[in-house]
């Protein structure tokens, strides 16, 4: 088993605090009267350097990104270790990863893949937003090694998934490759991989090996698999020449 670890000073304050305490002051903190404060002030910043558009998100999710508790130790790595001029993100969700990077980023290409139609309108709506230090390319679809298309479905901002079991609420969408969507947007460029889909990031890591040739750095949020352990994956990123540097539960970060 490879041990849990950060090396953020973060995360050394945060296990002085007793847990009991840090229930009581996220209670305090993130809830929905806190989400709607920010919306009607037209707060548009985090505290933890990137700006924001709270009225693509819930009350909750509002307060979650402004405090920095939303995806917290996936945004962190990225702000940390997200060296490339060439950002890929899987999973994209609605932008609070893009939104924070293009803030503190520039003469950068992001390219960003999100599946579900309706984080996608939303992150579309970010885009005219952000910074135009940047470039931005948006593409709806999701990673996919066994089908042109899957069925969907959008559960939450957060719990959207690919539908083993189609669904009347299951949408088609159409798939692509890691390896496509390089050769599409940014051949034989240096990149920085940041990427949570549920899973599917085990089949680029053991299917699409070539896809990873260019790239610098990977920060992922692995997930076991019927097939994969995240110990699996780890070892596999290790085979291809890359190393753990910092891991916080499922969240790792891997450098060329």
């Amino acid at each position: 088993m490879i041990p849990i670890k950060s090396n953020s000073f973060e995360r050394h304050l945060k296990r002085l605090i007793p847990d009991q305490v840090k229930k009581i002051i996220i209670m305090m903190l993130i809830n929905k009267f806190t989400g709607r404060l920010i919306k009607f002030f037209k707060i548009r910043f985090t505290i933890i350097g990137g700006k924001y558009n709270y009225n693509l998100a819930s009350d909750l999710e509002a307060a979650k990104i402004f405090f920095g508790l939303w995806e917290s130790a996936e945004i962190r790595y990225s702000k940390k270790y997200a060296k490339s001029h060439v950002v890929i993100e899987l999973g994209s969700s609605i932008g609070v990863t893009l939104a924070l990077l293009s803030n503190i980023k520039k003469n950068t290409k992001f390219i960003c893949l999100e599946a579900s139609s309706i984080n996608f309108k939303k992150l579309q709506k970010l885009r005219s937003k952000l910074s135009n230090r940047n470039k931005y390319i948006l593409v709806n679809k999701a990673i996919s090694y066994k089908a042109d298309t899957i069925a969907f479905e959008h559960i939450s901002t957060t719990g959207s998934s690919i539908d083993k079991t189609p669904a009347y609420s299951s949408e088609i969408i159409s798939t692509i490759t890691l390896n496509q969507l390089i050769l599409d947007h940014c051949e034989k460029e240096r990149f920085t991989l940041i990427t949570d889909i549920e899973g599917a990031e085990a089949d680029i890591f053991f299917m699409d090996k070539e896809s990873l040739i260019n790239c610098n750095e990977i920060i992922a949020e692995l997930e076991d698999t019927e097939v994969h352990s995240q110990e699996d994956q780890i070892n596999q990123l290790e085979s291809l020449g890359f190393k753990l540097i910092e891991r916080y539960g499922k969240v790792v970060v891997m450098v060329r």
